[in-house]
């Protein structure tokens, strides 16, 4: 079988194929004279069932991005009657004196200072972590031949690596098998840690980790805290108009943004896809779980569609903007969503729920001075990883989103005349993919007082040290 990843035709022996194999010239063969629909559809099935894995294993979250959701994740669960007693068990089961020395830890796991044996030839392939007394926080996380052993089902994709990316060299020092997976850490490991670590587990109220991730971490501390914060300090500025949802009698987006005539719709979804969809290999099942989210579920494209319609047709309802007029100026409205599963990275993902989402929208009034553009999947990480960029640019996203729109339909154009992988990659790729290097090369620095604004956006601060155990 020919796996597609996102820059190369490979085989399971790693092995290079020529760009055209006889594999793809077949498949070109098939779906050179289809519609583009049919086209698009073939091209899921091929590519989704393969390369999800890839795109698992690969996966590095933002290490700037993974600090700011831990100390807010800390911040929430302290404030929280159910969860403090919890967030206390897992400071002592991690051998932690209190929280400030836990936040430290997710800080320090976000510098990794990293050092390296010289004189053998072995260690001195891995990073290491001096450790100046035992440190069960870390031991807590280092692979042992135990493990390993007891649950084979976990050497699958490096699975037992992204859960202890540490391996035990001495009493004080560990080596780092994995970076990336050690970043990860500091905020997604965090919260499966804590929640399987601790009693919580046991805890009637949350019985499941679904339950926990949904009813509070993506509402509490992703939604209402680091989307909220990030977007205000992003795009409360000049002559904007901004407004968060407020559990409003009608469906408004998570954020409404209007910066003259262009205007974003921002739909935070904090979406935790089953892990168990990504060893099926079976292109209905990944269908099944993206459907479930955001076809089947009425917070998903129907709810997109609903504000719009709101925003465009029922004015006096809309909670803000009430004054601005939608008839006497041509208007650009981009619906936007925030997500934070790179699941939704896949190649013909966001087309593929744009083309929902255009199905919807047929079935209301759009006056023709406004131009809804093509639904965009931006992650989280982007706005922090660029976030001095956007704040210097209130126009940057738009204009970004334009141009990704336009060289995608240009890439469709090329593909359908030569279905070939590097055309198929520029057609059906992710706007995070097609623009992080391109922002990076231009990127601010993180100024010296980034810290204070993780501090103020999160609320992790010596006012709040003072009041914790």
């Amino acid at each position: 079988l020919i796996c597609m990843s996102p820059f190369r035709w490979c085989v399971p022996n790693g092995e290079i194929e020529p760009q055209r194999t006889q594999r793809a010239q077949r498949s070109n063969d098939t779906f050179e004279n289809k519609e583009h629909s049919s086209l698009t559809d073939g091209l899921q099935k091929l590519t989704w069932t393969f390369i999800i894995n890839q795109y698992e294993c690969n996966n590095s979250p933002n290490h700037v991005a993974e600090l700011i959701k831990f100390y807010a994740c800390v911040k929430q669960i302290f404030t929280d009657s159910r969860l403090k007693g919890y967030l206390e068990e897992y400071i002592k089961i991690n051998g932690f004196e209190n929280i400030k020395q836990l936040i430290r830890h997710g800080y320090l796991l976000f510098a990794l200072p990293e050092q390296y044996y010289q004189n053998v030839d072995f260690y001195s392939r891995f990073p290491i972590i001096p450790a100046k007394q035992k440190a069960l926080c870390l031991q807590n996380i280092s692979i042992n031949s135990e493990y390993y052993q007891s649950e084979p089902q976990k050497n699958i994709y490096y699975k037992f690596l992204k859960e202890k990316p540490l391996f035990k060299l001495s009493e004080n020092e560990y080596a780092i098998l994995d970076v990336a997976f050690l970043k990860g850490k500091i905020y997604t490991g965090f919260i499966f840690d804590f929640y399987y670590q601790t009693s919580l587990k046991n805890d009637s109220y949350y019985p499941k980790f679904d339950k926990f991730k949904s009813e509070f971490l993506s509402k509490k501390v992703i939604e209402e805290v680091v989307f909220k914060r990030l977007f205000e300090k992003i795009f409360i500025q000049g002559n904007n108009v901004v407004y968060f949802d407020n559990n409003e009698k009608i469906s408004v987006p998570d954020c409404f943004c209007r910066t003259n005539e262009r205007i974003y719709f921002f739909e935070c979804k904090d979406y935790l896809l089953n892990s168990n969809i990504y060893q099926t290999y079976s292109y209905e099942e990944i269908k099944k779980a993206i459907d479930l989210k955001f076809i089947k579920d009425e917070s998903g494209i129907a709810q997109i569609k609903k504000q719009i319609d709101n925003y465009i047709n029922y004015t006096n309802e809309f909670p803000c903007d009430k004054n601005f007029s939608r008839t006497s100026q041509n208007l650009i409205l981009y619906p936007i969503v925030v997500h934070t599963n790179f699941t939704l990275s896949l190649p013909g993902i966001q087309q593929y729920l744009n083309e929902q989402l255009k199905i919807e929208l047929a079935t209301i009034n759009i006056p023709s001075n406004i131009v809804v553009q093509d639904l965009t999947l931006v992650n989280l990480d982007t706005f922090v990883l660029h976030f001095y960029n956007f704040i210097e640019d209130s126009t940057l996203l738009a204009t970004l989103i334009d141009k990704y729109l336009n060289d995608t339909k240009k890439g469709l154009q090329k593909f359908l005349h030569s279905p070939d992988p590097e055309n198929y990659t520029a057609a059906y790729r992710s706007f995070d993919i097609e623009y992080s290097e391109k922002i990076k090369a231009n990127a601010k620095d993180y100024p010296p007082d980034f810290m204070d604004i993780i501090c103020e956006v999160t609320g992790i601060n010596d006012s709040f040290f003072n009041s914790t155990f």
